[in-house]
């Protein structure tokens, strides 16, 4: 008779089945795991509470009316059982494939070890589509294996499976040598998972001008443990973590120096979060320690924590912040420029003629090929002064030169970029133009480059014979000059506005003495085959006839072709003597 106390025959104590189990209870476990306990029966048989009277326990677990699953023969030493991801004894499991492959599976997968057991499985996934692709992604989160040990997905149609936000439901029983016990009253937990992947996380330098923070908001996830939409459960805690490799790691393509590293920070909710947006300042500079390093650019993810533990980081969305990085010139074709006649023409390293500077400039924010930019050039004379002007640069292509670098980042990180700027003129001053480059969205993120706006080499006036003579006319005179050539020349190709070209094409040159009077019977050549001087001059030869002057003196000689006076070097001069009578 059980429960009225001890009834004895001949010594013998008889016994009754146990009461059911005491104090049930029910709760979680961790993610996606349901965890019964209870004490032993008040009653185990006979009116006493003698644990080695309890042999086994029967729990009887209920995630869905259809998916009613009972655990039979719990030893009677644990009094507690733990549900994992599956309820146990339930369904079977079927490799679909291995790590990278696509699994075709109409039921639920998961992702782990062949010979895994519950809780070394990823949180098994219901396949709407029919297939899912077996590895770390949307589906399935990263997941820990053996030295060795392949990683692989199963699929089962028949599986009973626990889902987040489901109740479980567990009664026990309790078994001795008499009998089975009533279940014990039903308990249940609400199965959670961790938080779901937070996405649109933003970053931004603040302020832009001068920015002595990077701001990072998220929207809290849309699943917090229970499913997406159903916010039942709270997030504690977020973690911000940043660095300058993508796998948050130092993997072999991953740029790290002596200052850099992943660094990560725990937010509770409460203090970064109102109830629709979440938003962290981390700043440059902390108690003396740098944070953030200037020219570098940082991968940033943030993930949350709710009662069972951290989201997975494997799944957590990654969003590229740069540090303070200006646009950079990598490459610059042409630096030294000449005028002539109001022309600005420039010449690269290897002496070829241009009619623009071409520039390779990275990390230039967003600017649509074809589109103009204003750049200003501010020219340094030999004297300090200042002289100011403006041009144009045309951009003419752009392209990825990194990881990471995307044609429509509105900052243009890693995309190079090319444009050809038209130099300004400086009415033929001679100095260094700085010309500052910055994209008309955001003028505080500039660049520099320099030319070197010089004067075109002049010819340099050589012998002169003879250089006197009387004030009569008709002297016969002849004076050499060292034109310079090369590209030099070039830049008066079809003007014949230099010695040589006028030579070989037979124009006339002009010389006046004085500045007044002009000298007959001018004939210009070239002396012999070009004389190269090193390998920038070649000698041409001006003969004529000395126009008569009415004063001694010195006077000086000038020279034009076409009407365009051609400075000479070397202050070609004669000198007009009186008669002397012996």
């Amino acid at each position: 008779v059980n429960g009225s106390g001890p009834i004895a025959s001949g010594g013998l104590r008889l016994s009754g089945v146990p009461f059911p189990p005491h104090n049930l209870a029910m709760s979680r476990d961790g993610p996606i795991a349901g965890r019964a306990d209870w004490e032993l029966p008040l009653d185990t048989g006979d009116t006493t509470r003698t644990p080695a009277m309890i042999r086994s326990y029967d729990v009887e677990l209920q995630a869905t009316a259809a998916d009613t699953v009972v655990v039979r023969n719990v030893p009677d030493s644990q009094l507690s059982f733990v549900v994992v991801n599956s309820i146990p004894q339930s369904g079977t499991w079927t490799r679909c494939a291995t790590e990278g492959a696509v699994c075709k599976c109409f039921g639920v997968a998961r992702f782990g070890y062949a010979g895994a057991p519950d809780s070394a499985w990823s949180e098994p996934y219901t396949v709407s589509t029919g297939s899912v692709t077996c590895g770390v992604g949307s589906a399935f989160p990263d997941v820990a294996v053996p030295a060795g040990a392949a990683r692989v997905c199963e699929c089962s149609t028949d599986a009973k499976v626990l889902k987040r936000g489901q109740n479980l439901t567990a009664r026990v029983a309790a078994y001795n040598s008499v009998g089975v016990s009533n279940y014990s009253d039903p308990r249940l937990v609400r199965i959670m998972g961790v938080p779901g992947i937070i996405s649109g996380t933003t970053t931004s330098e603040e302020p832009p001008e001068a920015p002595t923070v990077m701001r990072v908001t998220w929207t809290p996830p849309s699943d917090r443990g229970f499913g997406a939409g159903d916010n039942g459960t709270d997030i504690t805690m977020y973690r911000l973590s940043y660095s300058l490799c993508r796998d948050f790691g130092t993997s072999a393509d991953c740029e790290t120096t002596r200052e850099t590293g992943t660094y990560a920070e725990g937010y509770p909710a409460a203090d970064v979060c109102d109830e629709h947006r979440c938003q962290v300042d981390v700043p440059e500079v902390r108690d003396g320690s740098t944070l953030l390093w200037q020219d570098l650019t940082y991968y940033v993810k943030v993930v949350a924590r709710n009662e069972v533990g951290w989201a997975f980081v494997s799944q957590a969305e990654r969003v590229r912040q740069p540090w303070k990085v200006l646009p950079k010139v990598q490459n610059q074709v042409g630096i030294r420029a000449y005028e002539w006649k109001g022309v600005t023409q420039v010449f690269d390293d290897a002496d070829n003629l241009r009619s623009d500077v071409s520039l390779d400039v990275k990390d230039l924010p967003l600017v649509s090929v074809g589109s103009s930019i204003t750049i200003e050039f501010t020219l340094v004379t030999a004297d300090g002064s200042s002289h100011t002007a403006s041009s144009s640069a045309t951009v003419i292509a752009r392209s990825v030169v990194s990881e990471g670098g995307s044609l429509t980042d509105a900052l243009g990180i890693d995309v190079e970029t090319q444009l050809v700027v038209t130099p300004p003129s400086f009415g033929g001053k001679v100095g260094v133009a700085t010309g500052k480059l910055f994209a008309p969205q955001l003028p505080f993120k500039f660049t520099e480059f320099v030319v070197e706006y010089d004067a075109y080499p002049k010819p340099l006036a050589g012998f002169a014979f003879p250089d006197s003579g009387p004030l009569g006319s008709g002297e016969v005179m002849i004076i050499t000059l060292n034109e310079p050539v090369g590209p030099m020349i070039t830049r008066l190709d079809g003007l014949n506005e230099n010695f040589l070209d006028a030579a070989i094409l037979g124009q006339s040159v002009d010389v006046t003495f004085n500045g007044t009077t002009n000298a007959t019977s001018v004939v210009l050549s070239i002396v012999g085959a070009p004389t190269i001087l090193g390998t920038e001059y070649v000698t041409v030869q001006i003969q004529m006839s000395v126009p008569a002057n009415d004063k001694e003196g010195v006077v000086p000689l000038t020279f034009a072709i076409g009407g365009i006076n051609i400075p000479v070097l070397g202050s070609p001069e004669y000198t007009y003597t009186g008669a002397y009578v012996a």
